[in-house]
Formats: C-alpha cells, sequence, structure tokens
C-alpha cells in the first residue's frame, strides 16, 4: 500500500477516484523525519486507508505541533474516529530520527555518530 491518503483534495474531501495525494497539497506541508512519518505515521493512516476502502467513514487529522517560534515542528498528533467505532485513536508522535539531532528553531540537522 501507499504511505499516503490519496483521494484527499485540497479542501480536505476524499474521493476514491481522485489520484492525488495529501503529499500534494501545499496546504498540508511541514517538515518530518522519515522515522517518524515513514516508521510510524503510516502505521495509523493504513488503518485510516483500509477503512475508507472498505466504504467507512472516517474523520483523520494529523497536527504538527509548532513550540514557539520554532521552524520545525516537534511533534505531530494524530487523531481519528469512524462513524461505526471501529477506528479511534489519539496519539503523539515525536519528530525525531535516531542518528540525528535537530535545531527546531532553524531546522539544521546533525549527524550523530556512537
Amino acid at each position: 500500500m501507499k504511505s499516503n491518503l490519496a483521494g484527499i483534495d485540497q479542501d480536505g474531501i476524499y474521493n476514491p477516484r481522485n489520484k492525488s495525494s495529501d503529499q500534494n497539497n501545499p496546504k498540508n506541508l511541514f517538515t518530518q523525519t522519515a522515522f517518524s512519518n515513514q516508521k510510524i505515521q503510516t502505521i495509523y493512516e493504513s488503518e485510516v486507508r483500509t477503512a475508507l476502502y472498505q466504504g467507512r467513514r472516517v474523520i483523520y487529522q494529523a497536527t504538527p505541533i509548532f513550540r514557539g517560534q520554532k521552524l520545525m515542528a516537534r511533534d505531530i498528533n494524530l487523531q481519528a474516529v469512524s462513524t461505526d467505532g471501529k477506528h479511534n485513536f489519539n496519539v503523539y508522535l515525536f519528530n525525531v530520527q535516531p542518528g540525528f539531532v535537530f535545531n527546531y528553531s532553524n531546522g539544521q540537522t546533525k549527524v550523530v555518530r556512537n
């Protein structure tokens, strides 16, 4: 399966015939590490995607958490609830990457060597 939620337009409306994805929406983009996005967030997005493919109605929201005037989000809050009650989560993901240290104020990255 794809790692994005294809079919969601720029206004947040899901249409299974829409081959575009959330990654094509400039209103939906922020700097996120590969670890938090591809290793963790996709677990929850897969659950939402499966529910949508099965015709369920799901409200899904991914909110980047910025602290103060930081340019890079420190965390991401993922929430979903389906109308049939089978899908319901509210999780908090840290925007981190093993082996790297981020300066969240300016987005600079430093490799950490052990």
